[in-house]
This record gives structure tokens, sequence and C-alpha cells, in this order.
């Protein structure tokens, strides 16, 4: 099986399924709706690739897999059954994958993808030469995964961030298991928060030979149903101090490049994890050296007036307590912030709206507040019904709100509201803020 075809290719996660593969000598073809960037990485590492879905264009000696965005009644995999082509989904490449290798799987509702990238980066400047499949971009490997040589227990050294959104970590075979959280998210998946610790646990109680590591953020979920504390845990805390939280080994302050109380939890798993492999006295200077994904709390550009500057922001927060991290973490080092939010999928807006509404009153920062376009990622009203009555009641909450984006709308918002410098305007969501962000950097440039 050395022919290998990608359904849904494009995007973040099966695309940097496709460059293990080709990194592994296997022969990759992908497919996708749209010419992502992520496509794009596939074609330019040797991947045979197009748009669109055609089926003639499918090797017929290849093994095919597919995304979880993949529906049933896709005309490739409706070719691929009426040939016997064999056809699964990405949960079992998954699964091949992590048999081959020694593989750290960090899983978590939140910081999963910050937490994996941070450890596969400190890996590699500890020498350890390591693959690593992300969900995410990093500058340094120009994209979302990093093709290694590095053995460990005579196997391919493997870090990779492991999905729960779709179950499929649940059929990673690996020897370390990291968890940063267990928030409840994904309400289409799992009805009740009951559900989402039921499919944790099921995780970490997966290879009872694993080691299993804890950030500090999720010690209480160890506790509860009575798993056992990492020993490499035990000196590593985060302390207050004058307003600021700080984290530390032993007695010794960790200096990181990351700003928030989230990223000190994600970096307590990182050190916590890399223990294991390496001395606190080797990893902890070269816990700063890390500086971050893209699309976490990332600065793409900065508008200069002469009453101060105001960084542009993108952010992929698009649940309650990440978008409340990532804010807070912004206040930290800007005199005002303005948030341009995106409500992403009607099932979350629907169960966490009243959350969403409740930061931003406890704050009390709904006049900084701006609402982007809602982004249904194909969900139907008629399943949520409930989803436009909260969608209203936010409407009435939020002074500003922009039906249909408009950069000039937004720039003339933000010149009202922010009259202290410096600033910073936050786009955050996992649908269209992103492109949102960019358009305003373009107004911006033409003016």
């Amino acid at each position: 099986m050395r022919k290998i075809h990608l359904i849904g290719g494009g995007g973040v996660g099966m695309s940097s399924l496709g460059l293990y593969l080709l990194h592994r000598g296997y022969t990759v073809s992908a497919s996708d709706q749209e010419e992502t960037k992520y496509l794009k990485l596939l074609k330019n590492a040797g991947a045979q690739v197009w748009v669109g879905h055609d089926p003639k264009k499918i090797p017929q000696d290849a093994f095919v897999y597919y995304s979880s965005a993949i529906s049933v009644d896709n005309p490739e995999r409706l070719f691929c059954e009426q040939k016997g082509i064999p056809c699964l989904s990405r949960h079992h490449l998954l699964e091949m994958i992590t048999q081959e290798c020694y593989t750290i799987a960090v899983a978590g509702t939140h910081g999963k993808t910050t937490t994996t990238a941070w450890i596969g980066s400190l890996l590699e400047d500890l020498g350890y030469d390591p693959t690593v499949i992300v969900g995410g971009s990093l500058s340094r490997w120009q994209g979302n995964f990093r093709g290694g040589r590095g053995l460990y227990d005579k196997k391919p050294l493997l870090v990779l961030e492991a999905d729960e959104s779709d179950g499929s970590f649940l059929y990673l075979d690996y020897r370390i298991a990291v968890l940063t959280n267990t928030d409840w998210d994904h309400p289409d998946r799992f009805p009740t928060r009951q559900d989402v610790e039921h499919e944790y646990l099921t995780f970490l109680k997966k290879n009872p030979q694993a080691i299993i590591v804890c950030s500090l953020e999720s010690q209480d979920f160890f506790r509860k149903h009575k798993l056992r504390l990492p020993a490499s845990l035990e000196k590593i805390s985060i302390k207050e101090s004058h307003g600021r939280s700080q984290l530390f080994y032993e007695n010794n302050e960790i200096p990181i490049a990351l700003p928030g109380k989230h990223n000190l939890y994600n970096a307590s798993a990182v050190l916590a994890c890399l223990l294991h492999f390496s001395s606190a006295e080797k990893i902890i200077p070269r816990m700063s050296f890390f500086t971050g994904v893209e699309r976490r709390l990332q600065k793409i550009g900065v508008l200069s007036l002469p009453q101060g500057v105001i960084d542009i922001i993108d952010d992929y927060a698009h649940h309650p307590s990440e978008l409340r991290a990532s804010y807070k973490a912004l206040q930290d080092n800007y005199h005002q912030v303005l948030l341009a939010w995106e409500p992403h999928r009607l099932s979350r807006l629907s169960l966490f709206g009243q959350d969403f509404l409740h930061f931003f009153e406890e704050e009390n920062i709904l006049p900084q507040v701006v609402l982007l376009p809602l982004y249904t990622a194909g969900e139907k009203e008629v399943d949520y019904p409930q989803s436009k009555k909260i969608l209203e009641r936010i409407k009435q909450k939020i002074p500003h709100h922009l039906d249909f984006f408009s950069a000039a709308r937004l720039y003339d918002y933000a010149l009202q509201i922010l009259t202290k410098f410096p600033a910073a305007i936050l786009f955050a969501g996992a649908g269209k803020s992103q492109q949102y962000a960019y358009e305003f950097l373009n107004f911006m440039s033409e003016r």
C-alpha cells in the first residue's frame, strides 16, 4: 500500500497527514473543493492534487482516506464503493501512522495546537529531530508539518495533535499522552459535559503502558477520576504576584514568550512532557524560544495614527473559554482592546451563547465588541431553532454588529471607540474572521 489518495486533503489536518506520507516515501494524491494554502503545500511537496472531486483521477491501485468533513455522498467516496477501492476515514490513517512511530499525542479542548507545536519545537532544539503533525502553521516549519529523522526507542519520534471533535484520537497508538484541559465543546458530538469527560477518560486509558501527562489546568480532572498525577508535574507551579501570573519550576521562574495565563498552563504541560526526555536545566532556558502558532494571538499588522498605534490581532478563539483567555491576555499589553467576534457554528451558539454574553457583561466590554457575521459551518437552523433567538438577544446587547462585513464601518467604529493607546483590534473566530482581518488590513493600506 504505497499509493494513497486523500479526499478533503486541503484541510489543515488532512494535509499534514499527506505531508507525513510523502516524507515516509508514499505516493500521494489529494483533492478538495477549494484550492487552499494547505493543498498548495501538498502540491509543492510532490503530491498530485486537484480542485473538485473527480473520481477518474484517483489512481486505481491507491488506498483512499477521507476527512471528517467529507459526506457519504461525495463523488469520490461513492466511486470507491462502486469499484471496490478501499476507502476509510482518516481515523484509520492516524491509527496506521501512530502504530509505526513512538507517538506523543497531545489532546485537550483548548491549547492542543500550541502545545503540540511547542513540544515539537523544543524537541527539535534539544536535538531529537522529531516529526511533528500539527493543526496550525508555524513560520519555522513554513507550514503544519515537520519531517524529522529522529528515533526514540527504535521508532520514528512523532508529536501530533489528538482531535476529540471527531473521535479520531481514540484510534491513536500513543506512547505518551498529554492532556491540556477537558472543557466542554462540540455540542453536536457531546450533548453533555459528562460525555466529553467520558471520551477523554477513554482516550487516557486506551494504552495502560503509556506515560500520561497533564497540565496544571487538568489536575482537577485527574483527581476527580482518580488518575495518577504525573511525577514530572510535582515541581511545576503557577504563582500570582502583583496581578501577574508566573510559571515556576521549583523556585525558579520560567520565562515564556507567549501572553496570557492560558499559555502558562500550556507551558506546564510542555515542561512536564519534556522532562521525560531531558533535564530541567536544558529545557527551561529554551522554553522562551517558542513564539507561537499562526492564528493564536498573531499580530498581522499595525495601524499607525497620529494619536497612537493600533495592532491588528488574528486569533482562532471560538469557544467562550478561549475568547476569555485571549482577550484577557491582550489586556495585559494594551490600554484598550476592540473585539471583532465571529459566532461559529449554530450548535455552539445555541449552547454557549449565554456564556459569551456573560463574559462581555462581566468584563463590561459590550461597547468594545463588534459582532461579525455568523459562520454556520454548514449547520442548518432547523436543527438548532433556538440559535436565531439567541443571536437576536446578542444583537440587542452588542451596540455594533455587521450582518455583512464592512471594513469601512469597522474602521469608523474603531476610531470612535479606541481612545487609549497602545490599542488592539482582536479578530476572533474559526470561520471567516481571518479573511475579514486581512480585508481590514487591505482597506487600511489603500487609505
